[in-house]
């Protein structure tokens, strides 16, 4: 529960009251000093449709008020007790460009660079890091509360007690020096029968859960943005098409993300060390350094990872909105904003001569013979770009940016469709 926005929807309850019980007020002083004038029936029936707003208003401010103070009093008083906490630690390894040459040696085209000189340094910023999250027991512990909550506003009762996730779940509440069981102490506070038997019957599986978020722009985090994957992603054997591991075109797009100074990538972790993520990174997305209003803010793109794990990256990149760092779904729109940046990389390479004679019945298996590659760009697009296979000439020229997904990158700047307004309110 949101303790802070219903405090909120509590105190915009009470000034709603109060204003119409003030303008209530100021009609009957008016009608009470106009009866020797003679009021007709028109300014009587306002009064008594000022009565009945005024009544509703004040109807809802109680609600509002029971709903604060009974959840306040079960989360221990504060108003913060029951949201995500997160501590940031700084980004504890400098950058490894070995380790980028062992990734990069995977590929056939990736092994022929040298990726120090592609790489630039990332503009300055105070998002890289990582962030230690500790996400609440929060669906089965916070439902079983709405249904205190409920029952508490039915009977007319306040709640004065508090309930941890830790005595939810041991089924016992901790009174002074003693441990009495969570049902009966219940009914002895006055709730009903069904919470009872709610309590019983729920599932007490929920824990509290501790993960790692880490933003980095190091070459290697770069490098291995998807080699790096814990191997259960929905994409590409487990991982995805810029794994230098699966052999694609599209992985040599890492380039250009190596030379992009406004790109980070998101990963989300387990372990709180980040020198060593091979298997480790359970989901990504890549991240776009912004400025907005003279705002700095971090931007994600497209997540990646299995179901759960991107779920639970986009609610952990919610937790960072305090940090500035933003999920793409979270501020999406039809504003476009426009940025300078880098990220067009040029770059020449040796086709490999065995590649000629890799085909069936005289057909390039790369390119099926079309003699062009397509390589994705993101968000349908598609960058034509000679076979290595069939190109006439054993030294290709190739020219790439970063894989550009929920964004359009154009070489110097990128373009990013956003919501002003929910980017406005959030920063």
């Amino acid at each position: 529960m949101d303790l802070k926005t219903l405090e909120e929807n509590q105190i915009k309850s009470v000034v709603l009251y109060r204003t119409d019980s003030m303008k209530f007020r100021e009609m009957k002083k008016f009608i009470d000093a106009s009866l020797d004038a003679g009021v007709d029936g028109f300014w009587k029936k306002e009064l008594s449709k000022r009565a009945k707003l005024m009544q509703a208003r004040r109807q809802e401010a109680l609600h509002y008020y029971m709903l604060f103070k009974n959840w306040r009093a079960l989360l221990g008083g504060s108003v913060h007790t029951n949201e995500v906490q997160v501590i940031k630690h700084p980004l504890s390894i400098s950058n490894n460009f070995k380790e980028v040459d062992s990734i990069f040696n995977m590929h056939d085209v990736l092994s022929q660079l040298d990726s120090r000189e592609f790489y630039k340094a990332r503009k300055t910023n105070e998002f890289e890091g990582t962030y230690e999250i500790r996400l609440p027991a929060e669906t089965g512990y916070t439902q079983f509360l709405n249904v205190l909550v409920n029952d508490a506003v039915s009977n007319s009762f306040s709640i004065e007690y508090s309930l941890t996730p830790s005595e939810w779940l041991s089924g016992y509440k901790v009174n002074g020096k003693r441990k009495i069981r969570l049902n009966s102490f219940l009914k002895r506070r006055g709730h009903s029968q069904y919470v009872v038997d709610y309590y019983s019957l729920a599932s007490k599986d929920d824990k509290e859960q501790k993960v790692y978020v880490t933003i980095s722009a190091t070459p290697q985090h770069i490098a291995g943005m998807s080699f790096y994957s814990s191997g259960d992603w929905l994409t590409y054997s487990g991982t995805s098409c810029l794994d230098p591991r699966n052999g694609y075109d599209e992985a040599t797009q890492l380039v250009g993300a190596l030379a992009d100074d406004s790109l980070f990538v998101a990963m989300l972790h387990e372990k709180k060390d980040v020198s060593d993520l091979k298997g480790g990174m359970k989901a990504r997305t890549v991240c776009r350094l912004i400025d907005y209003n003279k705002k700095a803010c971090c931007i994600g793109s497209k997540l990646y990872g299995s179901k759960e794990n991107k779920s639970l990256l986009q609610k952990c990149l919610v937790a960072l909105n305090r940090y500035g760092v933003f999920p793409y779904n979270q501020v999406k729109g039809k504003d476009i904003v426009e940025i300078q940046s880098s990220g067009r990389a040029v770059f020449t390479f040796e086709r490999n001569p065995e590649t000629r004679g890799d085909a069936h019945d005289g057909i390039c298996f790369r390119c099926c013979g079309e003699r062009f590659l397509f390589l994705d760009s993101g968000e349908g697009i598609k960058d034509k770009v000679p076979c290595i296979s069939c190109n006439d000439s054993y030294v290709i020229e190739r020219t790439v940016t970063p894989l550009a997904e929920h964004y359009e990158h154009k070489g110097t700047s990128v373009k990013i469709k956003i919501n002003e307004n929910i980017l406005k309110e959030l920063l």
